[in-house]
């Protein structure tokens, strides 16, 4: 039967095949050559391209979604944020796939994860009537404070190129939708993404954040590219020759277009640079048709750019195969259509399997981990163990499918008695500011007796006094007085947070405010507190009617007063605010609001929650920490600490029990002061929407953890900076910064190994409840190609054993030394790497092909020369490198040497 069956499936495939030809051959010859769907890409754009009036040429560059042209058959160029699942409007309801966020893939190691994540994404932008996904987001995470890593691939451009191209060929094997990948090229920050120039050399600009935008072009080929917000070398990204034309598109050939972040370009001359797209607001057909006329835009600029959409819109079947409603007028948020329940459950099931293979077990002492079967009580605690964890903004998925919180799949997991308490309030935007924590809202309560938690506020637009007068626009209940806006605000705004955190209306986050605060302070310890505020503008904090704190218009920073407070007793705050601080107001990019309301206490027994925590973990045989942090678009970290107190509630926990196990939820790096009260960590980053049930999994062991950590952890707050590497969120509030990336080529684990510097964690860090032994290394050498021999690739090969009695997989890793060259290189560079699953006691062999002479550049580096376009070339020094391998950068197990002749 099954033969039969195939025989009759490649029949009808063939007659699907021959209906199709004799369909498209029967339109080509009645003069729409173009449908003509054996010809090449290329020759059909040109076709297509020739048939075309202005007008309809214009529409192809009108801002998402472009008009469709459908007497020609042209689809709408309609796009949606989609790095890690389909980002559509809360309100809309309609259901899509979260998917772990790209550091988790990228901690996966794995291409396979890569394409079918792809896949996946690419699906469901179809089945919704989107041709366009921004999948997936490849920015090189040079910071650790970079509030966007979590949707990227870490700081190893190898890793952080071959993984995106996987992401890139699954989202096009979905016919009718192509890749827009991003952030084309060098982004690395949020606070002052808009406005900041980046100053760095060629070497590294090719040897990094070149090398992972060529392998993502070069091995997965993206219909589109998005080029970034940023100024590099003096020169906005979207608007560079250098970047756009003689980068990407003559020496790596790339045949896509190169579409505008939001109003990146800064004017119509971006056009004959390079650019192909500018929106939304050089996006009109009037101006577009103006820039035309005047010859802004040349002719044969505007040939290339319709060649570049329509080849794209055939080689991805976007013409062939249009996604629902795009040859209609379509909308930008609208969706067209839903996902079948079918790839929605196969979405849910990815998920899972993503979370848990890219999770990181960062420590197990004892083994803390997995939790025995008999546990008779866990005491769950977290600010939003009960929530949807996941990032800020563009890559927020509003609407998962099939969401389990951590709380659920633990207590589906154990079926036992489990407990819940929070410990702290829900994390939120105005976290990011970083510094002393929020005054917590179990010791505050509002002026006007009612039995809510928090402080009375008043919004007002426009400045007013100390005593405003008038209804304010806005009168509610704070939890806290913990707030930020700017382009996130208007970002929250559209539907695009995750936080429980109350959120202000659009009209607050646009226009200039006053704001009040009004109720009682009840300390739970007495002693010496720090209390005041950290903000920006100008504030008043009164204490029982005497002034504590007054700032008029400052920049943002902590204002804070040492006060003696008596545990039990009621303290009536008043705060005035207002947002007229230097360049703070009003619409974004500007900060507009930044305000919190802090304290220092003598200790974690002046907040409730963290004693009603305390106490449910004392009573409990394991309490689980479930720890976030808030992080995404417009949202750099002020600080690696962990927000909202959990630094301190976890020490608080870990005293009280010592079988605490921390879970994380966050995107990149935290400092971590309790890591030697705890036995263990697991790391499970931004895990999507099967949160619940994959970190149930990895706790109680029916899998084995076995990601790998693709960015490095700082031991301390400032060691990044100890690298040459500042803080962008420094640049909060600056409309004009410059950034020298002084250290070269010498970011993450590069950077710590040349500097001789012990990180938290290693780069391909990654523990697993079984071991595993290295043995018999072997090296094959490569052979560089001349013109009277051809090369030949090398070959890194290593016995690896399951020495432990669970089963497992390990992520083998292979580092090469400093080239034989005349410049300085990284000590360690990756060169490979190999997944290796086996049973207990099973061995296998781990073999790392390298391939010299591609778009990986391995064994190479880039020789700068004063001439353009090129400014160099790439060079493959003959000579001895030495050859590491092990479980991470700094876990070498076998040592080798391989030669390049």
């Amino acid at each position: 039967m099954p033969g039969t069956l195939g025989r009759l499936a490649a029949v009808f495939g063939a007659t699907v095949a021959l209906l199709l030809t004799t369909f498209a051959t029967a339109h080509a010859q009645s003069g729409e050559p173009w449908r003509n769907t054996s010809l090449s890409p290329d020759r059909r754009a040109d076709l297509l391209s020739d048939a075309m009036t202005l007008e309809q040429k214009l529409r192809l560059f009108v801002a998402n979604p472009s008009p469709p042209s459908p007497e020609l058959g042209i689809p709408s160029r309609k796009e949606k944020d989609g790095c890690c699942g389909i980002s559509l409007r809360t309100d809309l309801g309609v259901p899509t796939t979260s998917l772990p966020k790209g550091v988790a893939l990228a901690s996966t190691f794995s291409g396979t994860f890569a394409r079918r994540f792809g896949f996946q994404i690419g699906q469901e932008s179809w089945h919704t009537g989107f041709a366009g996904s921004t999948a997936p987001t490849a920015d090189l995470v040079r910071s650790p404070h970079f509030g966007r890593q979590g949707e990227s691939f870490g700081e190893d451009p190898l890793l952080g190129g071959r993984l995106p191209a996987g992401v890139v060929r699954g989202v096009q094997r979905q016919p009718g939708v192509y890749s827009l990948a991003k952030h084309y090229i060098g982004n690395y920050q949020e606070t002052a993404r808009s406005v900041v120039n980046e100053v760095l050399d060629e070497r590294t600009l090719r040897e990094l954040y070149g090398r992972q935008w060529e392998i993502i072009v070069k091995q997965g080929d993206p219909g589109a590219a998005m080029c970034a917000f940023q100024r590099v070398n003096g020169t906005y990204a979207c608007a560079s020759r250098h970047l756009l034309t003689d980068v990407l598109k003559v020496d790596w050939e790339f045949p896509g277009w190169v579409s505008s972040d939001f109003n990146a370009c800064p004017d119509y001359g971006a056009f004959e640079q390079g650019a192909d797209v500018c929106a939304p607001d050089l996006g009109t057909l009037e101006g577009l048709a103006a820039a035309v006329a005047e010859g802004t835009i040349s002719a044969a600029r505007l040939d290339d750019m319709v060649h570049r959409v329509l080849r794209t819109f055939f080689a991805q079947g976007v013409y062939d195969n249009p996604p629902p409603g795009t040859l209609d007028t379509p909308s930008q948020d609208l969706p067209a259509g839903q996902v079948p329940d079918q790839i929605l459950d196969r979405g849910e099931r990815l998920a899972r399997t993503i979370a848990r293979e890219g999770a990181v077990l960062l420590k197990n002492e004892g083994d803390a981990l997995p939790l025995a079967e008999a546990e008779e009580s866990i005491a769950v605690i977290g600010p939003d163990a009960d929530w949807y964890i996941d990032m800020f903004g563009s890559p927020f998925v509003p609407n998962p499918a099939r969401l389990t919180t951590l709380l659920e799949g633990i207590e589906d997991r154990a079926g036992g008695d489990v407990s819940y308490t929070p410990g702290a309030d829900p994390t939120r935007y105005g976290d990011t500011f970083g510094g002393p924590a929020p005054v917590p809202s179990g010791v505050l309560r509002p002026a006007d007796g009612s039995a809510e938690q928090g402080l009375n506020a008043s919004w007002y637009i426009g400045f007013r006094g100390d005593d405003p007068q008038g209804d304010p626009f806005l009168a509610r209940v704070e939890d806290q007085v913990n707030l930020r806006t700017g382009t996130g605000g208007l970002t929250a705004s559209f539907g695009l947070n995750p936080s429980q955190a109350p959120l202000l209306p659009l009209p607050l986050i646009v226009n200039p405010v006053t704001a009040t605060w009004e109720g009682t302070l009840t300390p739970a310890q007495s002693g010496t507190y720090q209390l005041g505020m950290r903000a920006m503008g100008s504030f008043r904090v009164f204490v029982d009617g005497q002034e504590l704190i007054a700032r008029n218009q400052v920049t943002l920073d902590n204002y804070l007063a040492p006060i003696e407070l008596q545990a039990g007793e009621s303290y009536a705050i008043r705060i005035v605010y207002r947002t007229d601080g230097p360049s703070q107001c009003c619409g974004p990019p500007r900060p507009n609001t930044a305000v919190r309301f802090a304290w220092v206490p003598p200790s974690a027994e002046a907040s409730p929650q963290i004693e009603e925590a305390v106490e449910a973990a004392r009573d409990a045989d394991v309490a689980v920490v479930v720890a976030n942090t808030f992080e995404g678009e417009d949202a750099d970290r002020h600080s690696l600490q962990l927000p909202q107190d959990q630094d301190r509630l976890i020490s608080a926990v870990a005293e009280a029990n010592p079988n605490t196990v921390v879970v994380l939820l966050n995107g990149g790096p935290v400092t971590m002061p309790w890591l030697d009260d705890v036995p263990a960590v697991l790391e499970a980053w931004f895990p999507g929407e099967a949160q619940g049930r994959a970190v149930a999994d990895l706790l109680f062991g029916d899998v084995s953890p076995s990601g790998k950590l693709p960015v490095t952890f700082p031991a301390t707050e400032d060691q990044p900076e100890q690298l040459g590497i500042e803080n962008p969120s420094l640049q909060f509030g600056n409309e004009d910064p410059t950034t020298v990336f002084d250290e070269g080529i010498f970011i993450g684990y590069r950077g710590y190994d040349e500097r001789g510097l012990t990180p938290l964690f290693p780069f391909g860090h990654g523990l697993s409840y079984t071991e595993f032994g290295y043995s018999r290394l072997q090296v094959s050498n490569p052979r560089l190609a001349t013109r009277s021999r051809a090369g030949r690739d090398g070959r890194v090969r290593v016995l690896v054993r399951n020495e432990g009695e669970r089963t497992g997989t390990e992520i083998v890793q292979v580092y090469h030394g400093e080239l034989p060259a005349q410049v300085d290189t990284p000590p360690r560079q990756l060169l490979g790497w190999a997944r290796v699953t086996l049973r207990p006691g099973q061995q296998r062999w781990a073999t790392i092909p390298v391939r010299l002479g591609t778009a990986d550049h391995l064994l190479s580096y880039w020789r700068t020369t004063a001439a353009p376009p090129r400014f160099g070339a790439w060079v493959t020094p003959s000579g001895s490198v030495p050859i590491y391998v092990g479980a991470s950068s700094r876990d070498i197990r076998q040592q080798g040497t391989m030669t390049v002749r």
